[in-house]
């Protein structure tokens, strides 16, 4: 009998142990139910959306600086860790009601003078009528009161930034002010300026540059690049689970100083370019937020014409698992 028991027990325990190895497959495959890849594309950006999130991550703060307007004098000071001088003529400061201000200033800054910066802070080589920008030096400068509440620039005056700049064989003979406007939680364009008197111009040195402008926020001083040239477009094809819910695309030049945003053809599932000219060095850079983890790709391309009217320049990449800091490391060499 106790032999018989030993030659029972054998078949029972190596059922159980296949049972309980194919128990535990199959409880790994449904503790995520419904959980595989999200394949949708979207009209409208929600702030719930990874690719929101992400944009968010990577935006980087203000600098903040101050001034005290106990004059009707005109006041100089560097702001943005000395990056810009800001000069603030004789009562060119008013607030909401159109009054001249005197008293504390606390004035919020940025400064993005290359591609790695503009995708950080999510701006595109694009203006209003979805022309390429080749941008020289992008600014923002918000003026607020001790008590934080928003100031404005008076009626026909103006405010003034200017800087020196690191490359100066890239400064061209001419440019154009542009503001910067904010057309959706994932997308912006630049709009140019009209330029009057003293307004809204800029003034080209050697090495450096000065800008008047009379509208408080983001400032470009830029050019369209290339509207002479032959155009094509720019598409990538992803792996399906890369969808505008969770990616970023664009499209960069670096000895042109242009990073431009791919949009989003939710019809077409796919991120495309505006029209670039042909023969552009460029590199397409991806990124993507997919539950808590982050994602890169990117590819060196050469832009090329296509025959089919309408079509597209293809492009396939397929990124792969990264940290946030090798992201934002990565994104800050470009």
């Amino acid at each position: 009998m106790k032999t018989t028991f030993k030659i029972l027990m054998a078949p029972l325990a190596f059922f159980l142990l296949t049972f309980s190895s194919c128990k535990k497959d199959t409880d790994i495959t449904i503790l995520n139910p419904g959980t595989g890849l999200d394949t949708s594309w979207y009209n409208n950006y929600n702030a719930g959306m990874k690719s929101v999130q992400l944009k968010n991550e990577l935006n980087t703060d203000f600098e903040t600086d101050f001034v005290n307007l106990n004059s009707g004098n005109n006041h100089t000071l560097n702001i943005c860790n000395n990056s810009l001088v800001l000069t603030l003529p004789a009562n060119s400061i008013v607030d909401s009601n159109r009054v001249l201000y005197r008293g504390l200033l606390n004035v919020k800054s940025k400064i993005i003078y290359n591609n790695g910066l503009n995708i950080n802070m999510l701006k595109t080589a694009k203006d209003q009528n979805g022309k390429l920008l080749q941008t020289l030096v992008s600014f923002y400068v918000a003026i607020l009161d001790s008590s934080n509440k928003e100031m404005f620039i008076a009626d026909n005056n103006y405010i003034n930034v200017s800087f020196n700049y690191d490359n100066p064989a890239f400064i061209p003979t001419s440019a154009n002010l542009y503001f910067g406007n904010e057309t959706g939680l994932l997308s912006s364009e630049w709009t140019q300026a009209s330029p009057s008197n003293q307004n809204n111009i800029s003034v080209i040195g050697n090495d450096n540059i000065s800008v008047n402008f009379n509208e408080i926020g983001w400032v470009s001083c830029s050019r369209v690049y290339g509207a002479t040239s032959q155009q094509t477009k720019v598409s990538i094809n992803l792996p399906s689970n890369y969808t505008n819910a969770n990616t970023i695309a664009y499209l960069t030049i670096h000895d042109k100083n242009i990073a431009l945003q791919f949009d989003p053809n939710t019809g077409a599932k796919q991120f495309q370019s505006i029209s670039v000219p042909v023969g552009l060095n460029a590199q397409i850079v991806v990124i993507s937020k997919q539950g808590n983890s982050y994602f890169k790709g990117s590819k060196n391309i050469v832009t090329s014409a296509i025959n089919t009217t309408g079509g597209f320049q293809e492009v396939q990449i397929t990124p792969t698992i990264t940290t946030f800091s090798d992201m934002k490391n990565y994104i800050n060499s470009l």
